[in-house]
């Protein structure tokens, strides 16, 4: 008997798939990929500069503070937001006080944004107990 097995693709947004590539190369080094973690970081960089904000990448943040800065700041942004949402922010289409974020400084958007991985790092440990 032969059994088939069906093939099945989903689009997802371009932001989405860089950060979930990023995120693998923190445990694979063979993934990593600096020019596509620079094009991650410049997406986050331009989603702030609309907001008003100084992107993480021209603050006076060290090379670590950055890299787990824009992990935070991924990690928040493809669990808040909807691909449509992302490619919005994209486009330059709507800012992030335009999808609810309140937010007045650069410092309170990572504080936020750390905060949001943490919680979600919590609530893993305590389903895997």
């Amino acid at each position: 008997m032969i059994v088939q097995k069906k093939l099945s693709f989903f689009e997802q947004n371009k932001f989405r798939q860089q950060d979930l590539l990023v995120q693998a190369s923190r445990l694979y080094a063979h993934v990593r990929d600096n020019d596509l973690e620079q094009e991650r970081n410049h997406f986050i960089d331009k989603v702030m500069l609309n907001a008003g904000m100084m992107p993480i990448t021209m603050g006076s943040l060290t090379e670590t503070e950055v890299k787990n800065a824009s992990d935070a700041l991924a990690s928040y942004l493809t669990y808040k937001f909807t691909d449509q949402e992302l490619n919005q922010l994209d486009a330059n289409a709507v800012t992030l006080q335009q999808l609810g974020v309140k937010i007045q400084s650069t410092e309170q958007l990572i504080n936020m944004a750390k905060t949001h991985t943490k919680a979600l790092e919590n609530n893993k440990d305590q389903q895997d107990d």
